[in-house]
């Protein structure tokens, strides 16, 4: 793809399952290899992602977005 790094990031099992099979059969637009971590990440909180995440040093800028109501967070 490009440069920047996709976070995937669920809250449940069931969702992370259905991003996998998603992945597996590339039926999305990118693939693991542009992911951060190469892997769908389980979490609930967006601040509890931003600090174990987004603290690796990247060189961009960021943005985290509800899937749901498309709003930044």
């Amino acid at each position: 793809m490009n440069n920047n790094y996709i976070a995937v990031i669920v809250e449940g099992g069931a969702e992370k399952a259905i991003i996998n099979v998603l992945l597996d059969h590339d039926l999305l637009k990118f693939n693991r290899s542009d992911m951060l971590e190469e892997d769908v990440i389980r979490d609930r909180n967006a601040k509890t992602f931003a600090r174990e995440h987004l603290s690796y040093g990247f060189a961009k800028n960021y943005r985290l977005m509800n899937g749901v109501r498309n709003s930044i967070i």
